[in-house]
């Protein structure tokens, strides 16, 4: 089971129930696909788990087959716990190391065309220096032995900001250029790191500074996956310090969109970025 779940117990459970329901109705993909007017490749992706269906194509799914409606209430609850599930962290640190983990975001990350993502209280880890995320994983996992493997499977993620045909959209609060991970020199290398980000064709970085107000929802941080190839649907992660929690139902995904754009509404981008970043690094070299 990858990190972001997606091919997790869950997918896997509802892509057995949706088979066998079509395999007890004694009738091929492609004559599914026919009826309920999809290609056979989704029907495949639904039945590996590869997609989760909707709630209206699981009933259509479950009524052209004849369904019961005992099996239909089973799919649907399938359907809802593959929507939105929590995936626990503990046991792919086990299997795959932290390093493993990173190799698995950066396949979520490599499969989207569009990613969103809000960080209130520290900078998100594709912006990340070497250092910064030294200083991240030894306070989240004191004592492994990993770390080193662990950052460096993280650098290696960032090549995907350079692809042309991707596009990032960042946002985080001041918080987070103020709140020191390591030392004072390691939060200076992270602000020149982010302010070289600003410079990127395919990506905006937003800062939520301080001293303006925010009256939008701004709890806890976030990712959106979009645009993903092979009809993978848009995906949410929410991630704990034990917990990642993957959302995929379409309204509460529109729901992230939506509190995402609302952040990057209120965001100094550009010029304005930048000069937070040397109010912040100049703040940082008084200290010394």
């Amino acid at each position: 089971m990858s990190v972001f779940g997606e091919t997790s117990p869950q997918r896997q459970r509802l892509g057995r129930a949706l088979r066998d329901l079509r395999h007890s109705a004694g009738i091929t993909g492609t004559q599914l696909a026919g009826q309920l007017g999809i290609s056979q490749s989704t029907v495949s992706r639904f039945e590996t788990g590869q997609q989760i269906p909707s709630l209206a194509e699981v009933e259509t799914w479950a009524r052209t087959l004849g369904a019961d409606d005992a099996a239909y209430a089973g799919l649907v609850e399938l359907v809802e716990a593959a929507a939105t599930e929590a995936v626990a962290f503990r046991r792919s640190r086990v299997r795959r190391g932290l390093a493993g983990q990173q190799q698995d975001t950066a396949a979520v990350e490599a499969s989207a065309g569009m990613l969103r993502s809000f960080n209130p209280l520290g900078v998100q880890g594709l912006l990340q220096t070497p250092a910064y995320a030294q200083a991240v994983y030894a306070a989240a996992h004191p004592g492994r032995t990993d770390l080193a493997a662990a950052v460096a499977a993280r650098m290696a993620r960032q090549q995907v900001l350079y692809a042309e045909d991707k596009r990032f959209h960042f946002v985080l609060g001041e918080p987070a250029l103020r709140w020191w991970r390591g030392s004072a020199e390691v939060m200076l290398g992270q602000l020149d790191r982010l302010s070289q980000m600003l410079t990127l064709p395919n990506a905006t970085v937003g800062i939520l500074v301080l001293d303006r107000e925010v009256p939008v929802w701004n709890h806890h941080g976030f990712t959106v996956f979009s645009d993903r190839v092979g009809g993978a649907e848009d995906l949410v992660h929410v991630e704990t310090l034990q917990t990642g929690l993957n959302i995929r139902n379409t309204e509460d995904v529109a729901r992230y969109l939506d509190a995402f754009e609302r952040l990057a509404s209120i965001a100094v981008t550009g010029d304005q970025a930048r000069a937070v970043l040397a109010r912040v690094a100049e703040d940082l070299r008084a200290t010394r």
